[in-house]
Parts: C-alpha cells; sequence; structure tokens
C-alpha cells in the first residue's frame, strides 16, 4: 500500500471514530434532552395558563390571529413534533403540553410563537428554513440519516463495487452538504427565536426571575442537539470525500 493510501486510510478511521463519539454523544444529549423535557412539563408554571393558552395569548399579542394552536396528530407527533407551520399558518404543539400549565409548555409555546413571527415578518434566513423543512424532516430522526449514509458510503466504498462507488458517494456528498447547509440554517433561526421566546415571555410577565434560567436552560439543549447534527454532517462530509479519493487511487492501479 502507498503511503499516500495509508494516510488517507489512517484518516478515514480517524473520522469514523470521531463520528461515533458525536454519535454517542448525541444519543445522550436527546436522553437529556427528553429528561428536562418532561422533568420541567411536571412543574407547574408562575402564570398559571396552559401551551395552548401561551401561544394563543403571544399571538394575539403580535396581531396574529390568524395563526391556529392546535395539538400534533399522530404524524407530525413522530417527524416534527411542537413546532410552527408556514404552510398551514398552525403553531403544534404536543398533546402532552398543550393542554398542561407547566414550565416546558409555556417554554415551547413562545418558542414556536417567535418562528411564527419570524415568518411574519419575512426573515429572509427563516424562509431558507421553510424550503430546507419541505423536503427533509427533523425532530426524533434527526441524526439516523446522517449515520445511515455514512454507513452505506462505506460498504459501497470498501467492498470493491467499482466506479459505481463513486457515483454513490457524490450523491452521499450532496445529502450531506444539504444537511451541513440546513443545519447551519435551522440554528440560526432556532437561535433568534430562543431570543425572541425569552422576550416575549419577559415583556408579557409569563414567567418570573426564578424561571428564566430554567426557560434559557431548556432552549440551549434543544439548540445543542442540532449544532451535534451540523458537527456530525460535517465530519461524515469529510470522511466521505477522503473515501472517493481512496477509491480513485484503486481505479487508476
Amino acid at each position: 500500500m502507498e503511503g499516500l493510501e495509508l494516510v488517507i486510510l489512517i484518516a478515514i478511521g480517524g473520522l469514523g471514530a470521531a463520528i461515533f463519539v458525536v454519535g454517542i454523544i448525541a444519543g445522550i444529549w436527546d436522553w437529556i434532552l427528553g429528561i428536562r423535557y418532561l422533568r420541567y412539563n411536571g412543574y407547574g408554571v408562575s402564570n398559571g395558563l396552559t401551551g395552548r393558552q401561551v401561544a394563543e395569548k403571544l399571538l394575539e399579542k403580535n396581531g396574529m390571529t390568524n395563526v391556529k394552536v392546535k395539538a400534533c396528530g399522530f404524524w407530525r407527533m413522530l417527524t416534527w413534533g411542537n413546532s410552527y407551520s408556514r404552510k398551514k399558518k398552525t403553531v403544534f404543539l404536543r398533546k402532552k403540553i398543550i393542554d398542561t400549565a407547566s414550565l416546558t409548555a409555556t417554554t415551547l409555546a413562545a418558542q414556536k410563537v417567535a418562528l411564527a413571527i419570524q415568518d411574519k415578518e419575512g426573515d429572509k434566513n427563516y424562509l431558507r428554513r421553510w424550503r430546507y423543512e419541505a423536503v427533509t424532516f427533523v425532530g426524533p430522526f434527526c441524526f439516523v440519516p446522517i449515520i445511515l449514509v455514512g454507513v452505506l458510503v462505506d460498504w459501497v466504498v470498501f467492498s470493491n463495487i467499482g466506479v459505481m462507488s463513486l457515483v454513490v458517494s457524490v450523491l452521499a456528498l450532496i445529502i450531506l452538504g444539504y444537511s451541513i447547509y440546513g443545519e447551519s440554517v435551522l440554528i440560526k433561526s432556532e437561535d433568534k427565536a430562543n431570543a425572541i421566546g425569552i422576550e416575549l415571555l419577559t415583556q408579557n410577565n409569563l414567567v418570573n426571575e426564578a424561571e428564566i434560567p430554567v426557560v434559557q436552560s431548556i432552549y440551549k439543549t434543544y439548540l445543542t442537539r442540532h449544532i451535534l447534527k451540523f458537527i456530525l454532517s460535517i465530519l461524515e462530509f469529510i470522511k466521505v470525500v477522503l473515501q472517493i479519493l481512496w477509491k480513485i487511487l484503486q481505479i487508476k492501479k
């Protein structure tokens, strides 16, 4: 094996290990997110309002009475979860929080209304997010597609399928590149929605001083989830690029 090929294989192995570690961290983070979600959904909130009431109040305050508030159906619960739909002009909240007066319900209702406000104001980054989400799924499965793409490319490249492996690898690069772009847009949009959400809650006296740090913690936990997927996509992208280089060297022999 030539020196360059060996270096590439070592780099691929190192990236594979890094992807494994980030994947483990992402899994643990999902667990932490779930725990916080349930924990603070069991906590009462000072405003005494349900998630639905908080969302409706904030929408009315911002002149968006055309936006509805509904409980997630089964499919939306599995894919998007708590979300704002630009197409349906609806804030969707999971059944466990929409009619519950909890800190989780208040926190997430405000954040989804913040996304509706971005839509109303024609925020350019939000519009990019909407176009991205139109052809992708986030939510519980956000890490799965990236990992599956990586596994598929690993199998194809190292199974001596030939030129076909290059085709699959290039397609994988397109998917991963789109994921990197989409997550960068999502992170910006989510970060802005978090800031707007806190502003909405404080200006409308929907949380007290003791609750604000918890709201910030919940928002940061969700944002970190997107950051982890972003990192995972970048690592997979670099690994696929190296696999293409390795395969080209093999074909030239």
